[in-house]
């Protein structure tokens, strides 16, 4: 079940358009996928289904390497150049050019979306949504979080009272989920956009959540980021 609420479309001269933000709840990692794989009955170990599928990711990569496109009922891997060239004669620079590995779903997944149930379901136009995670020492968006730099999250309604420790920008660890880290100190606050100092944190993967009160100041609302972090060692 696919949970959705309808939020007013900033992009549309037509105030009165709407467009649909979908619920997602935590994100699943590739620990939660081989759990499932070997739940009891399934008839794989652990062992097996790792090894499944890291054989499968180096088929994946090895044919793309070689510059073939990938197609499976699950997804369609191909590559692609961005970057201007400056003529006919020119060739490919890292510096102004970059290659691409686009992945969407194949046919099976486009199937299976006809079949999924969508709900409706009403939840405050105020409420705080986050888009983004964007890291200032790796410049990559929704993978790496650097401990003592700079992050930026974007998103709507994410204005909230960095005084009040109920407040804020949280870190939750997927190892222990009782374990949250706030960032303590912030440079920039506004509704569409946080920019914080990332906190000391250890090794490991992270939810990202973002908490504030309601209009009426009685209720805490909070919203995650749909992706998991990841802190290098």
């Amino acid at each position: 079940m696919i949970e959705y609420c309808l939020v007013q479309n900033a992009l549309s001269e037509n105030s009165k358009n709407y467009i649909a933000k979908v619920h997602r709840l935590e994100n699943k990692d590739l620990e939660d996928v081989i759990k499932y794989m070997i739940q009891e009955g399934s008839g794989l170990t652990r062992p097996q289904a790792l090894a499944y599928f890291e054989r499968l990711t180096q088929a994946v990569m090895h044919f793309t390497e070689e510059g073939h496109s990938v197609s499976t009922p699950l997804f369609q891997v191909r590559t692609t150049i961005t970057g201007i060239f400056d003529d006919f004669f020119d060739s490919y620079d890292p510096k102004r050019h970059e290659l691409n590995i686009r992945i969407s779903s194949g046919k099976r997944m486009q199937m299976f979306s006809k079949k999924i149930k969508v709900k409706k379901v009403t939840r405050s136009l105020y409420s705080p949504w986050l888009k983004s995670f964007f890291d200032a020492v790796s410049e990559k968006e929704d993978l790496i979080a650097t401990p003592g730099n700079i992050g930026k999250l974007e998103g709507s309604n994410l204005k909230f009272d960095p005084h009040d420790n109920r407040q804020g920008v949280f870190f939750i660890s997927s190892e222990e989920p009782h374990t949250h880290f706030r960032a303590a100190s912030y440079s920039g606050i506004s509704p569409s956009s946080v920019h914080l100092l990332i906190p000391a944190l250890p090794a490991g993967k992270y939810s990202i959540e973002i908490r504030c009160l309601s209009r009426s100041k009685k209720n805490l609302m909070s919203d995650f980021l749909y992706k998991k972090i990841e802190v290098l060692a």
